[in-house]
């Protein structure tokens, strides 16, 4: 409910849309439905992933059926301005300089890259082949500086696989951060210095965790954080 008693939302259109209604007592003293009125439009259903640019005015919304730029008009959820991106896109990272939108790329055709983009993804650059790293389906984390992207895959036939690596923007160096695989997720400290990651570890009492441990961006001096999360 909202904070007037008689206000409430709910979802309608099979849960595609958020409604706003008013419950009130009509002249016989039965309960009406009244005001009802939506407040998101159905776009806004289906969504895996939402992507803020660093100013939160606008979103990429990832949905199976392909990605979208919305740009929310003073967070307006009724008349948004949509800009479709496209399909076949995995993980999707926003440089915090807001100078570019870095994700996976993967169609039917067997190409997986690296694309930097524009805001409307009309101007794309395919920054390296991540199939010959044997990358797949990467989770992308930007640097706070947006020096550095790290990739950790999700190969879900081998987790072996999953190491974690780093890209530099500028020089599209790309290596390896981790030499041993069963990697899960990686992300920058503020200060740029120092990545957490976790790596998935099998536990008696929580079998489904993970020891989270620190690197530098060189690799060259890891050391566990005596730590287990989910």
């Amino acid at each position: 409910k909202d904070n007037d008693f008689n206000t409430f939302f709910y979802l309608g259109d099979d849960g595609q849309t958020l409604y706003r209604a008013k419950l009130s007592l009509n002249d016989k003293g039965e309960v009406e439905l009244r005001n009802q009125l939506p407040i998101t439009d159905k776009r806004l259903s289906g969504i895996e992933e939402i992507i803020w640019s660093p100013n939160f005015e606008l979103a990429l919304f990832r949905k199976k059926a392909g990605s979208s730029l919305f740009d929310f008009k003073k967070y307006d959820f009724i008349t948004q301005t949509e800009t479709e991106w496209g399909s076949d896109i995995g993980s999707i990272a926003w440089s915090p300089d807001n100078s570019k939108i870095a994700y996976y790329y993967a169609p039917e055709s067997g190409e997986k890259s690296l694309i930097f983009a524009n805001l409307g993804n009309s101007e794309v650059n395919r920054m390296i082949n991540l199939a010959e790293a044997g990358i797949e389906n990467p989770i992308l984390r930007w640097s706070p500086d947006s020096e550095w992207l790290i990739l950790t895959p999700r190969n879900n036939s081998d987790y072996n696989a999953n190491k974690i690596w780093i890209f530099n923007a500028y020089t599209r160096e790309l290596k390896e951060l981790t030499d041993t695989g069963n990697q899960v997720d990686a992300i920058f400290s503020p200060d740029n210095n120092k990545i957490i990651y976790a790596t998935y570890s099998r536990d008696p009492v929580n079998p489904v965790s993970a020891l989270l441990s620190i690197t530098d961006k060189e690799g060259s001096d890891k050391r566990s954080l005596d730590l287990r999360a989910e």
